[in-house]
This record gives C-alpha cells, structure tokens and sequence, in this order.
C-alpha cells in the first residue's frame, strides 16, 4: 500500500481531519488536523491545529485562532464568529498541549492579523520573541472608493520600502 489514506472524523462537516502517507507500505507520517466549528455561522471549514506525526512523535504543529484579539495569546480552539484569521502559532521546537501560545513565546513564531470594517487585512504583525529581535508589521491600505484592492503598503524597520499599486477605474488616471 503506498499512496495516501485520508480521513474524515465524525461532526467535522466535511473537513478533513487525518491524512497517513504510505512508501513502501509502511506509514512515513500523519496529519491530524482540528476544527472547531460555529455551526450558528456556518463557518465549518477553518482549521484550528495542524500537527503531523512521525510514529506517535509529534514532529510540527501549527495553530490558528480566529476572530480573537486577546494578549498575551489566543484559544485556538474558539469557534471562529467571522473566520478572521487572528493568529497564526508555528511551533519552532517541538508540540504542545497548552490551549494558549503566549505572546513572547520563543518555542513559538507568533503572527498577528488585523482588519477594517470590509474583512481585508490591513495589519500583518510578526511578534519578537524573548530573543531579542524585534516585531515587524505590515500595515496595508485599501482604495477608498471600493476597498478591495491594496494601494499601499509599508513594514516597519524599512522606512525607505513603500509599495504602491493603481488600479484602472479605481486610483489610477482613466481615459
């Protein structure tokens, strides 16, 4: 048996929640994937934790709390109100079973997100942790006629790295 099984667990509305990958026909790894859905909202499909296996180790994890602005961390195991991605935890050195990733957490890489009124991301915030680095963000804004489309975009810690972008018909010069 090579290839892959994937499976899907009970009252996960359709998501996929354990992938084995096979060589040989023997299992190299397995993903296990966690959701927690707002069935109210109907926002099903938002993965909160990714771990994958190598035997029974957990060898990567990766976390994602929605809709969830709290510090020093977040739930990842919140169902999600708008399906906002909040935060994002990748675990640098190994798992864990903690609910919370705290803010400065060096075991973790930390990414924070914000948004205007319309759901588009405005705010990409890379956290420092104990280390000694240092937080970079990302800040973004949007035209102000549709707001979909990004228009200008600056990170800190590069003063001189402005993007900008025109669109036809939006921000730029029609004829």
């Amino acid at each position: 048996l090579d290839g892959v099984q994937a499976r899907i667990g009970p009252g996960q509305y359709g998501n996929l929640t354990r992938m084995e990958e096979y060589a040989d026909g023997v299992l190299q790894r397995t993903t296990l994937s966690e959701y927690f859905p707002n069935t109210t909202t109907h926002i099903v499909n938002r993965p909160a934790r990714v771990r994958m296996l190598v035997g029974q180790t957990c060898v990567a994890e990766q976390r994602s709390s929605y809709d969830q602005w709290n510090s020093p961390g977040n739930d990842y195991r919140v169902p999600p109100t708008r399906g906002l991605l909040s935060e994002r935890d990748v675990a640098l050195t190994s798992c864990s079973e903690a609910a919370v990733v705290f803010t400065n957490d060096p075991a973790w890489q930390v990414e924070r997100f914000g948004y205007d009124l319309y759901g588009n991301q405005t705010i990409h915030h890379r956290v420092a942790a104990t280390d000694g680095s240092v937080d970079k963000w990302t800040n973004t804004a949007y035209d102000g006629n549709y707001r979909l489309f990004p228009v200008r975009r600056t990170a800190t810690g590069w003063p001189d790295m402005v993007e900008t972008a025109s669109y036809y018909g939006v921000n730029a010069i029609s004829s």
